[in-house]
């Protein structure tokens, strides 16, 4: 179980002696079997004008979004923890909230945190959604379907080499051979038009063709084409009209 709430610091390290340097993605950890509250541990608060009161005096004052875990002791106003994960941190001159009071400072805090929740939440999302991914494609039970530089079908096993990721990461990874064939890969290799796709581990050409050329994938250049009716673009080989 953890706790999402705030600390404050005015020098970005642990205070007592303890000196290690506060960073955004960093965890901190104490002995949990010296847990007390208001004497040792690593706190947070829920309430920032009680993280401000406890940060003592200077001159800028860093809020950290912080996560508390591990053996949790709860007090009237803080969390103690043994372990203290750094989110991001919303640092205040002191001079912008002198005098402040409790319900402007929380809502300070809120307007520039807000967009970083946003974010957060959006990258979590995504992780999520990747984590998905990557489960879906481990039920494959190792087996898939991807088009080669012939543009064909072939099937092999997953065993997590770099080519099996560099399809998976591209795209050219598919559960059946009805989806390998449906894919926009495919179609594009087996249409009347060239194509170059990195999907398909074919080196990108560093210069566009001239004339009436194709790419020789044996060879990874432009070659003459015997097709006289035929000429390429940027992007593909076009019907002449």
């Amino acid at each position: 179980m953890s706790i999402t709430t705030w600390w404050c610091t005015t020098t970005n390290k642990l205070r007592y002696n303890d000196n290690r340097e506060v960073k955004a993605g960093e965890t901190h950890t104490v002995d949990e079997n010296y847990i007390e509250i208001n004497k040792h541990g690593l706190h947070g608060c829920n309430y920032l004008w009680r993280c401000l009161a406890d940060a003592g005096v200077g001159s800028i004052y860093h809020f950290w979004r912080v996560r508390l875990s591990g053996i949790t002791v709860r007090g009237n106003y803080r969390f103690v923890d043994s372990e203290r994960e750094y989110l991001y941190c919303v640092s205040i001159r002191k001079e912008d909230i002198s005098g402040i009071s409790e319900d402007a400072l929380d809502k300070l805090i809120e307007s520039k945190s807000a967009p970083v929740e946003k974010a957060m939440k959006a990258l979590e999302a995504s992780l999520k959604a990747l984590e998905v991914v990557e489960q879906a494609r481990w039920k494959t039970n190792g087996k898939y379907y991807y088009i080669d530089t012939y543009g064909e079908v072939r099937t092999t096993s997953d065993e997590g080499w770099t080519g099996d990721k560099k399809r998976y990461g591209r795209g050219n990874y598919f559960k059946t051979e009805q989806d390998a064939k449906r894919s926009t890969i495919y179609n594009a290799f087996n249409s009347e038009h060239e194509f170059w796709f990195p999907g398909c581990d074919m080196e990108k050409p560093s210069e566009m063709p001239e004339g009436c050329e194709y790419w020789r994938i044996s060879t990874c250049k432009w070659a003459v084409s015997t097709d006289p009716l035929r000429r390429w673009t940027a992007t593909r080989r076009n019907d002449k009209a």
